[in-house]
């Protein structure tokens, strides 16, 4: 008999996890199916994983509260160690823009994100190895920080298993299955699965899989490498930093020194720092269907370890441990892509993150899954994040512009 189920999330990374947690703690049967042969590892597993609440609509910012607390509260459901680091995080503010920092500070706490102003010179306190020369100010949330990427999706599925959640690696969805123009299941190398429901939350395979009922989903892709360097710790960085000075963010890893280095190279009090650049940049073109073959590139190192020199030198001659490439997928606005389609019943979007992705996802599937289940969540609306918004033109802006949304 073909195999059946209420809801099949396609795509094992941080959306899959986070949504076949929050179907099967609602009573969903939910099955989760991830091509490779474990959970969370391919662009999930290269994210900064920084928490911010620092963003330009009041909606994601609202969504970004929530995402933060259920990464918080992760330990409770799934039994394992904590994945939230809250070590706090901080934005640096070029001169140029501060008024409209302060504004978008102003909106953030009338949603409930708890900033404080600070001057340049309290940079030292956060990050002792940079110099605060040029900064109009900082602006710090003493509760965000960063979460341990693989880790976290793998806790959601342990989460979601507890409450009889199914999640599958090594399994390869090849296409859609559709019947009178709706969606009714997947089509896996080793055969069909039907289901009521087909979520899709399969990141930079999204559109392909998507494509397979003939539906086009306005998504484009940018390589995007980060580098990590092993620092001094009396230098590194206490706290996740986002530097729109010199357009880059870096952050700590908290694990202490790294195995395999240290004295034998200078570094006996080592510590792995994570860096990569920001808006504004060049966002060179990727491609998902070449993405195993994608690789480090030198001109992007070498491009943001010259950002990084402009305030931290010592970081930017540190010994360079590890070279992560990744693919961003882009919506028009950066904002994600959610909820049914009107074009192909059956098929619910979670993708289309633009960069903030991981960091957003605890929101994204808990406002879906609720919405499902026919008791939505208060803080936001799935509809105002459809396909549909692009024909309507209910599109995001930003208040920096770019993926700094």
């Amino acid at each position: 008999m073909t195999e059946q189920h209420d809801v099949v999330i396609v795509g094992g990374g941080i959306m899959g996890a986070t949504a076949l947690f929050e179907f099967a703690r609602r009573g969903v049967e939910a099955l989760l199916l991830e091509g490779e042969p474990a959970f969370g590892g391919r662009d999930s597993s290269k994210t900064a994983g920084i928490i911010r609440t620092h963003y330009s609509n009041p909606e994601v910012v609202r969504m970004a509260i929530r995402g933060r607390a259920i990464f918080g509260e992760l330990p409770r459901f799934s039994g394992a160690a904590p994945v939230f680091h809250e070590t706090g995080y901080i934005f640096l503010s070029p001169p140029e823009i501060l008024d409209r920092s302060r504004e978008n500070v102003v909106m953030q706490r009338s949603q409930g994100a708890v900033v404080e102003e600070l001057p340049a010179s309290a940079l030292p306190d956060f990050a002792p190895g940079m110099g605060w020369e040029g900064i109009g100010a900082i602006f710090h949330e003493p509760g965000s920080g960063y979460v341990d990427p693989v880790p976290a999706a793998n806790g959601f599925i342990a989460a979601a298993q507890a409450d009889d959640g199914v999640a599958r690696a090594g399994v390869h969805v090849e296409r859609l299955l559709t019947k009178d123009g709706a969606v009714v299941g997947v089509e896996t190398a080793d055969g069909p699965i039907l289901c009521r429901d087909v979520v899709l939350a399969a990141g930079a395979g999204s559109q392909a899989i998507a494509a397979t009922a003939g539906l086009a989903l306005p998504i484009t892709y940018s390589v995007e490498q980060e580098v990590l360097v092993l620092g001094h710790a009396g230098d590194a960085p206490r706290v996740p930093i986002s530097n729109a000075i010199d357009a880059v963010y870096l952050r700590p890893e908290l694990s202490g020194p790294v195995p395999g280095h240290g004295r034998a190279e200078g570094r006996a009090d080592g510590r792995a720092v994570l860096l990569g650049r920001g808006f504004p940049k060049d966002y060179p073109p990727g491609d998902p269907s070449n993405y195993p073959e994608q690789v480090a590139r030198r001109d992007l190192t070498d491009d943001l370890l010259r950002h990084v020199a402009r305030r931290n030198p010592t970081l930017a001659t540190a010994p360079v441990l590890e070279a992560k490439v990744a693919l961003y997928d882009i919506t028009p606005d950066w904002h994600p892509l959610l909820g049914r389609t009107t074009e192909l019943p059956g098929l619910i979007l979670i993708t289309g993150g633009s960069g903030h992705g991981f960091k957003l996802a605890p929101a994204f599937a808990e406002m879906v899954a609720a919405e499902y289940c026919g008791e939505p969540v208060g803080y936001a609306e799935v509809a105002h994040f459809s396909l549909d918004r692009f024909a309507r033109g209910e599109t995001f802006g930003s208040a920096y512009g770019g993926n700094r949304a």
